[in-house]
């Protein structure tokens, strides 16, 4: 009998134990899962250059691609939702990588029969993965003058609650010993502990 409180305290821990760790294999599961449809991310080809495309259309048209993306406007319009977006290189998950490679812009169209993209939803600024058939090309006029479009028909889209973005680190010493630092000290630049001495 006196045994009894132990037992029932060892079988609380053992349970909660368990239940923790089904939680963090769910965690897991969920990061380590594909941006889209694993079979649309074997068939699709990813990274490729937009100018390429836009280069010889008849060449790629109707070929599938996995697009990262940064929206600058989604649109609805009487074709259905038209997303401009900043191209960005995805992993071998369709996962966004980084901005700094990014390069040029992209239309993704999804026609009113399959469903209207919600601009309040697919907003300026957010990030979205997409599994789309190049159709060609479009001309449409910006603040900046007319330019090219390389379009996409979305098969499938994710769009990214926060960016799963790579940073690139800050330069050495940031941001205190970089060489527009104001040293408070007096003229020598390395402040009163660093460098020669006066």
């Amino acid at each position: 009998m006196p045994n009894r409180p132990k037992r029932e305290a060892y079988s609380v821990n053992r349970s909660l134990a368990v239940v923790c760790l089904f939680a963090l294999l769910g965690v897991l599961t969920a990061c380590a899962s594909p941006a889209i449809n694993s079979e649309l991310l074997r068939r699709g080809a990813r990274n490729v250059s937009l100018r390429a495309l836009a280069a010889d259309p008849g060449l790629y048209r109707g070929r599938l691609f996995i697009l990262g993306g940064k929206i600058i406007s989604t649109r609805v319009t009487d074709e259905g939702s038209v997303i401009e977006a900043l191209n960005i290189p995805v992993n071998s998950d369709g996962v966004p990588e980084t901005v700094m490679a990014a390069g040029g812009r992209y239309l993704a169209v999804r026609s009113r029969a399959n469903g209207i993209l919600d601009p309040a939803v697919y907003k300026k600024g957010a990030y979205i993965t997409v599994a789309g058939y190049f159709t060609g090309t479009r001309i449409a006029k910006l603040d900046s003058g007319h330019y090219t479009f390389t379009v996409f028909n979305i098969a499938r889209i994710r769009l990214w609650k926060k960016p799963m973005l790579n940073t690139t680190p800050p330069p050495p010493y940031y941001p205190y010993y970089g060489p527009f630092y104001h040293n408070p000290y007096g003229p020598n630049p390395y402040g009163p502990y660093y460098g020669p001495r006066y």
